[in-house]
C-alpha cells in the first residue's frame, strides 16, 4: 500500500485497466527505491523481483514482435489497427529503463 500509494506509482497504474498490482507495486518500488532496507533484505520479495526483471525482457520482446507482425499486416491491407512508432519506441524506451535502473 506505501509503495501504490506513491505519486511515482499512481500514474502507471490506472482503475479502468485489468493490471496486477503486486508485480507493478515491487517492480516500480525497486526501480525508484520505495522499498525500505527491510524489505530488501527479505528473500522472498527479493526473489520475486528478480523473477520479474528476468522475464519482463522476453515478454518486450514479444510486444515488439507482435507490433512489427501487425504493422505488415497492415502494409497488406489484411487489418486496419495502426502501430505508431510512439508504441514501439514506448516499448524499447521502458526495457532499456528497466535494465539500466534494474541491474
Amino acid at each position: 500500500m506505501k509503495i501504490r500509494g506513491n505519486e511515482k506509482v499512481q500514474g502507471a497504474i490506472r482503475d479502468d485497466v485489468d493490471v496486477q498490482i503486486k508485480p507493478l507495486c515491487l517492480l516500480m518500488g525497486y526501480i525508484y527505491g520505495l522499498l525500505s532496507s527491510e524489505e530488501l533484505n527479505n528473500p522472498k520479495i527479493m526473489e520475486d523481483i528478480f523473477k520479474i526483471m528476468r522475464t519482463v525482457p522476453s515478454y518486450i520482446t514479444i510486444m515488439i514482435q507482435e507490433c512489427v507482425v501487425l504493422i505488415g499486416m497492415l502494409r497488406q491491407r489484411k487489418t486496419y489497427r495502426r502501430i505508431n512508432a510512439q508504441n514501439i519506441l514506448g516499448l524499447i524506451q521502458f526495457s532499456q529503463n528497466l535494465v539500466q535502473s534494474g541491474f
